[in-house]
């Protein structure tokens, strides 16, 4: 991690996170409170495969034919087999993130919607941002936010996590 020796130093380039420590916790406050953008990740690729969704469906006990059986997706008025609305927030896993939350980490609460229809074996774009945030007590309130867009660049998904942190640290190598 790097220490930010000048607190007026500028906002560091191309997104790179700075964090602070204060009082044995690594708490990027001033550069989330200097910078004033929203920290986002990358653009990744993001496929669900139709053996994933049956596995998905199979696991979360979902038993509408519409998941597993392409003649019973189309009957029901879909192109394809049709994503699960919640399988959507696995898409963390195809999404590196350029930061890290120092611990505790604690989810309070998840939110799933669902805009347009995703479907298995088609290639989305997925990206996670921090979208809101607040320190209080020394810890960090923040809104993590997954957006799956299709190739028209459509919403089709946002996953919104709330959560609370020790703070945000400077380029995940993890």
């Amino acid at each position: 991690m790097k220490q930010l020796e000048n607190r007026n130093e500028l906002c560091p380039p191309s997104g790179q996170m700075v964090g602070i420590e204060e009082q044995g916790h690594i708490i990027s406050k001033y550069l989330l409170n200097k910078c004033g953008d929203e920290l986002k990740s990358e653009s990744y690729a993001v496929c669900f495969t139709k053996e994933e969704v049956l596995r998905y469906t199979e696991l979360a006990g979902v038993k509408n034919p519409i998941f597993r059986n392409m003649e019973a997706a189309l009957e029901q008025g879909y192109k394809g087999i049709p994503v699960p609305p919640a399988m959507a927030i696995i898409a963390y896993r195809h999404i590196k993130l350029p930061w890290k939350l120092s611990e505790p980490v604690i989810l309070r609460k998840q939110e799933c919607r669902l805009y347009r229809i995703m479907y298995a074996d088609e290639i989305y774009t997925g990206t996670v941002k921090i979208s809101k945030h607040s320190f209080r007590r020394n810890k960090l309130f923040i809104l993590q936010e997954l957006e799956i867009f299709d190739q028209q660049n459509h919403l089709c998904f946002n996953g919104i996590s709330h959560l609370i942190a020790g703070g945000v640290i400077e380029k995940n190598t993890v």
